[in-house]
């Protein structure tokens, strides 16, 4: 009952791990930490998709964006990957995005989110290990 009518997390770590399943956390990748799914080429950053609710929503960025460059402070830089953007920010958490759109090049400012892990889940692969799962799936 407190799932359903609370707005906590669930324990999805204990509840994975009590099946039989291997749960690790790990720290999110850029993209999804900003909330997007990209490719990364010579030319920008090219933008996939974007998650509703996220950082990169929220400054604007649209899938078919291209991400140019980045305005920190009173310099700018080209970017080609998510990890140049991480490089020339530092420890700063405010940026301008440099994209293109249409043609037309827009500056969207974009606040850098903090760290965040995300979960990892794998199956045993002793055979032992795996009964509690097995039965589980079935």
């Amino acid at each position: 009952a407190a799932w359903v009518h609370g707005t906590g997390e669930l324990p999805l770590q204990s509840l994975l791990k009590g099946v039989g399943l291997n749960v690790s956390e790990e720290p999110a990748a850029l993209a999804q930490r900003l909330g997007l799914r990209v490719s990364e080429g010579t030319a920008g950053i090219a933008i996939k998709n974007v998650l509703s609710g996220s950082a990169a929503e929220a400054a604007g960025l649209a899938p078919g964006d291209e991400w140019l460059g980045v305005e920190i402070g009173d310099e700018a830089w080209r970017v080609n990957k998510l990890d140049e953007v991480a490089f020339y920010l530092g420890t700063r958490r405010e940026l301008t995005a440099l994209v293109s759109r249409d043609k037309r090049l827009l500056r969207l400012p974009l606040q850098w989110p903090a760290a965040s892990s995300s979960l990892r889940v794998s199956l045993p692969t002793a055979p032992a290990e795996a009964a509690p799962w097995k039965a589980w799936i079935g």
